[in-house]
C-alpha cells in the first residue's frame, strides 16, 4: 500500500496535465507562415503566426487526478485515483502541543498552531504592549504630566495624563510682579495656564534703616520691607537734659540734641550724691544741683 501511495504522488507531480498526441498534431498543423517572401526587395518579411488551438478538443486535452495525502486517511484502490470515503481531518491542535486559546495581559499568544491560529503553545509577556493596549501612554502633551496615582500596573513608565499641578508655582504673573516682588525663575505650564513663583525684589544698593532714613532718601520696597538709600545715625537717647545745669559739666548727645551732666565744676559737689562716711552730707530736692561744699 505504501509503494502504491508513492507512485500516486509521483503521478500527481509529473502528470497532472497530459496533452494527447492528437492535440499536439493539431497544434503543429495549424502553424503556418502568413506572408510569402518579398522578392522585390530581396528581403524576408516578418512572419505572422496564428495561435494553435492546443486544447481544441477539451476531452482529449488533459486528464485529471484526485489527491490523497499520504498519512491522512485511506486512499482507494480505484484506477481513477478517487479518494476513499474515509474523509480527511486536520490534527487536533491541543493534542500536538498547542493547548491555549487565550492569555491574560501582560501575556500575548505565541507559537500558533499551523492548522488553526486560534490555538497557540504559550503566552509571552509584553508589558509595554499591555499598557499601550489599555490606553496608557509614556508622553503627555505640553502642560500635562503622568498622573502618579494612575500609572499602568504592568509598567510604571506608562500612565494617564493630567494637567501639571505646578506645585510651588502659586501666583499669576500679576501677583508675582506686584509691588515689592519679582518673578522667580521660569513659569510652569498647567494645560496652557502659566503659573509663577515670586521672590522679594532685590533692591540692590538700598539699606534697612533701623533708626529711620534720612529725610528725603529714595526708597525701594522688597516684599513687605521698605529700604532706603541713606539712613539716620542710630541714637541711644542716653541724655535727657534740654540744657546743661549751672555749675555742672555736660556732654551733648548729637543724635538727640540732649545734654548729659557728667560732673560738677571745681569746688562744687553734687548735693544729691555727696556722702561723708556713709552719711548724706547734703540733701536737696530734685532737680539736683551742684552746691558749694565745706572742707
Amino acid at each position: 500500500m505504501s509503494y502504491c501511495r508513492l507512485c500516486l504522488f509521483a503521478a500527481l507531480i509529473g502528470g497532472m496535465f497530459v496533452r494527447t498526441d492528437a492535440a499536439v498534431r493539431a497544434a503543429e498543423k495549424s502553424m503556418t507562415l502568413s506572408q510569402p517572401v518579398n522578392a522585390h526587395f530581396n528581403t524576408l518579411s516578418t512572419p505572422m503566426t496564428t495561435p494553435a488551438p492546443l486544447f481544441a478538443d477539451i476531452n482529449n486535452s488533459y486528464q485529471t487526478a484526485s489527491i490523497c495525502f499520504i498519512g491522512f486517511g485511506e486512499c482507494g484502490d480505484n484506477t481513477d485515483f478517487s479518494k476513499s470515503d474515509d474523509g480527511f481531518s486536520l490534527p487536533d491542535c491541543a493534542s500536538i502541543g498547542y493547548p491555549l486559546t487565550s492569555c491574560t495581559p501582560p501575556g500575548y499568544p505565541d507559537k500558533f498552531c499551523p492548522y488553526d491560529s486560534s490555538y497557540f503553545a504559550a503566552c509571552r509577556e509584553n508589558r509595554p504592549k499591555a499598557c499601550a493596549d489599555a490606553g496608557y501612554v509614556t508622553n503627555c502633551s505640553k502642560g500635562e504630566i503622568l498622573d502618579p496615582d494612575a500609572l499602568c500596573p504592568h509598567d510604571g513608565s506608562y500612565g494617564n495624563c493630567i494637567c501639571n499641578p505646578c506645585s510651588g508655582y502659586d501666583y499669576t504673573y500679576e501677583e508675582a510682579t506686584e509691588k515689592g516682588y519679582e518673578v522667580d525663575g521660569e513659569p510652569c505650564d498647567s494645560c496652557g495656564t502659566l503659573k509663577y513663583k515670586r521672590e522679594p525684589a532685590e533692591c540692590r544698593g538700598y539699606l534697612v534703616c533701623n533708626c529711620g532714613p534720612e529725610i528725603g532718601s529714595p526708597s525701594c520696597q522688597s516684599g513687605t520691607l521698605e529700604l532706603f538709600e541713606t539712613c539716620q545715625e542710630c541714637c541711644d537717647n542716653k541724655c535727657t537734659l534740654d540744657k546743661c545745669p549751672e555749675g555742672a559739666i555736660c556732654t551733648l548727645e548729637d543724635c538727640s540734641g540732649k545734654y548729659c551732666a557728667i560732673g560738677c565744676a571745681t569746688g562744687l559737689a553734687d548735693a544729691e550724691n555727696y556722702w561723708c562716711n556713709g552719711a548724706l552730707w547734703y540733701w536737696l530736692p530734685q532737680p539736683a544741683t551742684c552746691q558749694q561744699t565745706e572742707n
